[in-house]
């Protein structure tokens, strides 16, 4: 009970120092900040009257959680280097937002492929999927300088982006039947398909089968 936990030797805040216990200090480094860590990451950056960003969020909660995601997350102010962190500590990654081919709208700046590209190799091999909900993140596809594949290239199991400008409510309803057929147990590719139909049969507008660009695996599963 005379002991205190304590941070080592080194620069506060430095990564990897050890913890030792102390019969008495007399500064901070005795003072812990208990912080979660989060299976996923919803960022829907906010709009103008007419877009709705986030509309899906709590659908796609609701299947992640079911799936065990219990610790999910919903940031709306971010900036490039917050959103690179969010997708390399995130198992799964899904972002609302207006975009292109090379850049996605964050609040202050865009999130560019420069960003992307300047991250070391494998720094998101801890992120099993990204879901761009962007216009035009996998234009090109295979083999393009698109979002898609530059994040993939990182270490990302599975990249997600569309080939064409987009809707946010077909958005929506995408990304709601792709999770949900995700907790189903289907793959990657079988869920694309799946919330494909279910688009379809809802509205005949911009988001078609095969619209979607898959980096990655297609054939992983979420549960």
């Amino acid at each position: 009970p005379s002991y205190y936990m304590s941070a080592g030797t080194g620069v506060l805040f430095e990564n990897g120092r050890n913890v030792e216990l102390r019969t008495s200090q007399s500064d901070n480094k005795d003072e812990w900040y208990f912080v979660g860590t989060y299976d996923s990451t919803f960022v829907a950056i906010p709009a103008e009257i007419g877009h709705d960003h986030d509309g899906s969020f709590e659908y796609v909660q609701n299947s992640l959680n079911n799936m065990g995601y219990t610790s999910n997350r919903t940031e709306t102010i971010v900036d490039s280097t917050e959103c690179l962190t969010y997708i390399a500590s995130s198992r799964i990654f899904y972002i609302r937002s207006h975009g292109s081919k090379t850049d996605v709208t964050l609040n202050s700046e865009d999130l560019t492929i420069s960003d992307i590209n300047s991250l070391e190799t494998n720094a998101l091999e801890n992120c099993d999927l990204v879901l761009y909900g962007v216009c035009s993140a996998g234009e090109g596809r295979e083999g393009a300088n698109n979002l898609v594949n530059k994040t993939q290239e990182k270490g990302a199991v599975t990249v997600i982006g569309f080939d064409r400008m987009v809707l946010c409510f077909e958005v929506n309803m995408w990304a709601t039947a792709f999770f949900e057929a995700l907790e189903n147990g289907e793959t990657i590719e079988e869920a694309c398909i799946s919330a494909d139909n279910v688009v379809s049969d809802e509205w005949d507008g911009i988001i078609t089968t095969n619209s979607w660009y898959i980096a990655g695996s297609k054939v992983q599963t979420l549960n």
